[in-house]
């Protein structure tokens, strides 16, 4: 199936062209090699724009390319949420002959869950700050806005 004009996808995005250029420029987003050489922008590239767009709002723009390097997908039985944290990270270590736990700051990653988990993952103690984006919905609106968006199969 063909895929999109980079004009389209900025358009379904509300993204201004010299925005998403400096992003692509400056090497913040990376398109995948698929669109680089053919100049057709896939939904899967499509969707990474648009999460970057959001995260980018609240994060730096290296942070937010770093976290959506990779594809995002779905699960067939709960709803899909890409969950970007700043926290702690606990390591264990040994001093003065005894293992001692030292918590450092972390920076921002990245997980897909469904939002069953959602509560239990939130109020972990190694989560300070957290950004939530539902793929699913930001799926159903592309497939809204962008002409004959392929369906993002789960």
């Amino acid at each position: 199936m063909a895929g999109f004009s980079f004009a389209q996808v900025l358009d379904a995005l509300g993204v201004r062209r010299t925005r998403a250029d400096q992003w692509i420029a400056r090497g913040h987003f990376k398109v995948s090699e698929t669109t680089a050489s053919t100049r057709e922008w896939s939904f899967g590239d499509a969707m990474r724009l648009a999460v970057f767009a959001r995260l980018q709002k609240d994060v730096s723009a290296d942070h937010a390319g770093r976290l959506t390097e990779r594809n995002f997908h779905g699960f067939r039985d709960d709803k899909a949420l890409f969950v970007v944290w700043s926290g702690w990270t606990e390591t264990a270590i040994q001093q003065h002959g005894r293992r001692v736990k030292i918590r450092t700051p972390e920076a921002w990653s990245s997980k897909i869950i469904p939002s069953r988990e959602l509560g239990d993952f939130i109020n972990s103690d190694l989560v300070e700050t957290a950004i939530i984006i539902k793929l699913d919905t930001l799926k159903d609106e592309l497939e809204a806005i962008l002409p004959r968006a392929e369906k993002w199969h789960r």
